[in-house]
C-alpha cells in the first residue's frame, strides 16, 4: 500500500464523482434539477422533472462512473486504491466541487462502485432492490436495505480487508444520513411511493 497512489486514487475518485449526470444534462436542457422535484440532483428526480429516457441516462452516467473510477485506478495502482477511489467518487457525487457541494444521494454511483469492488455483491444486491421496489413501491426503502446488505455481505465474504470493509460501512452511513427525510417520512407512514408525482430520488 502506497499512500501517495492512494492519495492520487481518493483525488481521481474525487474529480470524476464531481461531474453530477443529473446536473450536467440539466444545465444543457437549462435546468437546474435542484430547484425542481425532490430537489435533489439523481436519477429518480430525473425521470421525474427530465422524463424517463433522461433520467435512465442520468442513472447510467453516474452508475458509469463509479465504475471508471475504480477500474481506473485498480489499473494505476492497486485494489486498495481502487477502494479509495470508489470512496471517493460517491462523496464527490454527493459533495460535487463543480457545483457548490450539493449533488445528488449517491445510490447510482454506490452502484457502480461496489460492481467492481464485488460482482458477486452487487448483483444480489441489485436483484434484492429490484424486488424490494416491486413489492413496497418504495425506493427508498429498497435503497437502504439494499445498501444495507451489500455492507453485511462485503463484512462476511471480506472478512480481514479492513479498507473495503470500512469503506462500505462508510458508503452505508452516506446512505442514511442522505435518506434522512424519507427514514422520517417512513416511520411517519408518509413516505411517496414509486410514480407519485412527489417521488423521492435516488
Amino acid at each position: 500500500m502506497n499512500v501517495l497512489y492512494i492519495v492520487l486514487s481518493a483525488l481521481i475518485g474525487y474529480l470524476l464523482g464531481s461531474l453530477n449526470g443529473a446536473l450536467v444534462i440539466g444545465k444543457i436542457k437549462g435546468v437546474d434539477i435542484r430547484t425542481q422535484g425532490s430537489g435533489n440532483a439523481g436519477a429518480t428526480n430525473a425521470v421525474r422533472i427530465l422524463g424517463k429516457k433522461t433520467g435512465y441516462v442520468v442513472f447510467l452516467l453516474d452508475f458509469v462512473k463509479g465504475i471508471l473510477a475504480c477500474v481506473l485506478c485498480k489499473l494505476l495502482f492497486g485494489d486498495t486504491e481502487a477502494v479509495y477511489a470508489g470512496l471517493f467518487v460517491v462523496l464527490g457525487h454527493v459533495f460535487p466541487l463543480y457545483y457548490g457541494f450539493r449533488g445528488g444521494k449517491g445510490i447510482s454511483t454506490i452502484l457502480g462502485v461496489i460492481a467492481i469492488w464485488d460482482w458477486r455483491i452487487f448483483l444480489i444486491a441489485a436483484i434484492y432492490m429490484g424486488v424490494m421496489i416491486l413489492l413496497t413501491k418504495i425506493v427508498s426503502v429498497s435503497t437502504l436495505s439494499g445498501i444495507l446488505l451489500a455492507t453485511i455481505l462485503f463484512a462476511v465474504l471480506h472478512f480481514g480487508n479492513l479498507h473495503l470493509i470500512v469503506a462500505s460501512f462508510i458508503l452505508t452511513v452516506i446512505t442514511f444520513v442522505k435518506h434522512r427525510e424519507n427514514i422520517k417520512r417512513l416511520l411517519n407512514g408518509t413516505e411517496n411511493k414509486f410514480g407519485k408525482k412527489k417521488q423521492e430520488s435516488k
